[in-house]
């Protein structure tokens, strides 16, 4: 999930589809490949009963972490909007606007939705989701 690049409309599904699976995926092999490490090592048996009960604090640790994204969050759930390769799939960006009150206005709200409605029938090659390619498409719209 590092990038040069902005990636703020990949960012729920990124944490959704990648992180959270992977997590559970990699604590299970972790879980599995330490407690045979243990068994075969030369650790003290204090040392190795420690590091047992201070797993669990990890793991309660990370999955808190993992819950305090906000995953319901009506502006992280509407960025994916700004995904050229989503774009035909949104028929308005009234539900994002009015999310920002200070920036897109009442009276605006309308002119922008517009706007919008003008760009989805426009043939600007938005079918790709490289970095690149959404970066050179906001460009192409801004000009």
């Amino acid at each position: 999930m590092q990038s040069e690049l902005p990636q703020i409309h990949n960012l729920r599904a990124s944490v959704v589809s990648a992180l959270i699976p992977e997590f559970f995926c990699y604590w299970r092999v972790f879980i599995l490949e330490l407690q045979i490490s243990l068994t075969k090592s030369d650790l003290p048996e204090q040392n190795v009963i420690l590091f047992k009960l201070r797993c669990p604090d990890f793991y309660i640790g990370a999955v808190n972490h993992i819950v305090r994204f906000p995953f319901d969050d009506p502006i992280i759930r509407s960025l994916e909007i700004l995904d050229p390769a989503k774009l035909l799939a949104f028929q308005s960006i009234v539900p994002l606007a009015s999310l920002f009150p200070r920036v897109a206005k009442q009276d605006e709200i309308q002119q922008l939705d517009t706007e919008w409605r003008l760009l989805r029938n426009r043939e600007i090659g938005c079918g790709d989701s490289s970095m690149d390619a959404i970066e050179e498409f906001w460009n192409n719209v801004r000009e």
